[in-house]
């Protein structure tokens, strides 16, 4: 089993959510779609493997996403994807499972980073209530999965959990920021640029609208300089 906080989960999951927002721009993955993820990536096959093979399959099985794009039907398929993978490529190529870290403690010590980093005490209170919101969304969750350092079919939900909870409190710390802003300020991080323009022009209108919701929730990242809590547990 991978590391709980390793880097390449996160890329493995973005390269997902990707190719998923291809097919429907606005669809967001859910938790029960990140815990297949997860298992995906842990399986040490990389995320452009099980795409082409998903995408193979969906050749052949064209109504399967006709109206929605649910990734557990593709658990088998991914486990045929990861058979053959390992059929073909040296077992030294498959990473070593090594122990599971706590995705909460990687968020709350991200969290605890940026309030020893800022000078801004209303930011430093927000991020204290961000804190103590991912503290309480762990003692719920340890509460549910007690043995999730131990057995990964509750070490995954857990990992699940722990990122739409992260996702969510960190919208909440955004929206917070912005409304700190002067008017001005708040205009001129939401004015778009000619190429921003051009993208939107380029997509539909609901896509258009998570484009630049995550968009301005960079812009006021970087603006408030907690641009680190952007990247994904």
């Amino acid at each position: 089993m991978k590391d709980g906080n390793s880097l390449p989960n996160t890329a493995f999951l973005r390269d997902i959510q990707d190719w998923v927002w291809k097919r429907f721009p606005t669809r967001q993955l859910s938790a029960t779609d990140i815990f297949y993820v997860l298992q995906w990536a842990d399986s040490g096959v990389p995320a452009c493997i099980f795409i082409d093979g998903f995408e193979n399959w969906l050749k052949s099985h064209p109504r399967e996403f006709v109206s929605e794009c649910r990734l557990s039907s593709l658990q088998f398929e991914a486990g045929r994807i990861i058979s053959a993978y390992r059929q073909t490529h040296a077992a030294s190529s498959i990473p070593e499972p090594i122990i599971v870290d706590d995705p909460y403690e990687t968020a709350l010590n991200r969290i605890a980073a940026q309030g020893r980093k800022t000078n801004n005490p209303l930011l430093r209170n927000m991020l204290r209530t961000f804190y103590q919101q991912m503290l309480s969304s762990r003692k719920r969750a340890r509460k549910d999965y007690p043995d999730w350092n131990t057995r990964s079919e509750s070490f995954y939900p857990l990992k699940a959990r722990a990122i739409i909870d992260w996702n969510t409190h960190f919208r909440t710390l955004i929206d917070e920021c912005f409304r700190m802003l002067a008017e001005q300020e708040q205009e001129k991080l939401t004015e778009l640029t000619p190429a921003e323009k051009l993208h939107c022009m380029q997509i539909g209108s609901e896509a258009q609208q998570i484009y630049k919701t995550h968009l301005l929730q960079k812009k006021i990242a970087q603006y408030f300089d907690i641009s680190p809590l952007l990247e994904s547990l």
